[in-house]
């Protein structure tokens, strides 16, 4: 069964991926000055977007989604269940006195997922590092690629645990776009909470 769901979340990222960087460039995306609240299916999570992106989601029990797009940028988010449960099993006793960031879950849960995520989007990552959200620290890593169609791209892949759920953030664009969107990725990231 889990075998099962880290393929379906990885197809879902991979088809993501193709999908918003398959075409020859596109559009630029809007470099917002607001933003709205976005809070998926289920209280999965919420979190600011930016105003005038093109924003879709839903979810199933236990599961929830959202993607937000404009031009050739993505933020896509993903919510489950199971990514909180293998943070439970990857726990180590006395984790709350541990001063260690490596060994707390999320950084498990986010360095775990690494290897296939770089393997679908066709990217690799930088270390991860720690990242300040709405709800709680996560975990972040900044990753650069170029499709096989397509221009570069430019990321972030970032984790955040809650009780319940575990809640991956992709956001992405083109290489040339990466200045002016980074600090919106950023403020997206930060507002997640759930």
């Amino acid at each position: 069964m889990k075998t099962r769901n880290n393929a379906l979340a990885w197809l879902v990222v991979a088809i993501s991926l193709v999908g918003g960087f398959g075409g020859c460039g596109g559009s630029p995306a809007i470099v917002p000055t607001t933003y709205e609240t976005f809070k998926g299916k289920d209280d999965a999570f919420q979190l600011q977007y930016p105003a005038g992106w093109e924003a879709t989601g839903g979810g199933v029990p236990g599961r929830a989604w959202a993607k937000f797009t404009s031009g050739n940028a993505e933020i896509s988010v993903d919510a489950d269940a199971m990514g909180s449960i293998m943070a439970d099993i990857s726990s180590p006793q006395g984790q709350m006195q541990d001063k260690d960031p490596t060994r707390e879950a999320v950084h498990k849960v986010h360095v775990g997922e690494r290897e296939g995520f770089e393997e679908q989007a066709g990217v690799k990552e930088q270390e991860p590092t720690v990242v300040k959200t709405s709800m709680t620290d996560g975990r972040r890593s900044e990753f650069t690629g170029t499709p096989t169609f397509g221009p570069a791209i430019h990321g972030y892949r970032t984790t955040v645990l809650s009780m319940d759920h575990r809640i991956r953030v992709v956001c992405q664009c083109t290489e040339s776009q990466w200045a002016s969107l980074k600090p919106v990725f950023d403020k997206v990231i930060a507002s997640v909470k759930k």
